[in-house]
């Protein structure tokens, strides 16, 4: 029985060992938000597990967490989906294949998120 996806990609470094790839270190002079970024994209492409969206086919849903912010700070708020065009804000290069890995993607990784996003 094949192991899932979510059991094995708990930190970025899970994300390159799953896709055969060196944690990067050094960021050189990028940002917070560039790093978190660049970390997302490697999270995000190892538990797709080669999935990639198609932005012709209307018809598929491409997952994303969304957050708000509270009086206790920044939260995960649950998944919504877009099945067009990629749209300002909603990230189209952090879309998950499913609900259920886009909640997983929020909250698991909610920190680099935060520092995406904020």
């Amino acid at each position: 029985m094949k192991e899932n996806i979510k059991d094995i990609v708990k930190s970025y470094e899970d994300a390159c060992k799953v896709l055969g790839e060196q944690p990067i270190t050094d960021f050189g002079n990028a940002t917070p938000d560039e790093i978190a970024y660049k970390k997302l994209k490697t999270v995000i492409k190892a538990l797709n597990e080669g999935w990639t969206p198609s932005y012709k086919d209307s018809n598929q849903r491409k997952w994303y967490p969304w957050f708000y912010i509270s009086p206790s700070g920044f939260a995960f708020g649950g998944s919504l989906y877009v099945c067009a065009y990629p749209a300002a804000g909603r990230a189209a290069r952090l879309c998950l294949k499913s609900e259920e890995l886009a909640d997983y993607a929020g909250k698991q990784f909610k920190d680099l998120w935060e520092g995406f996003i904020l």
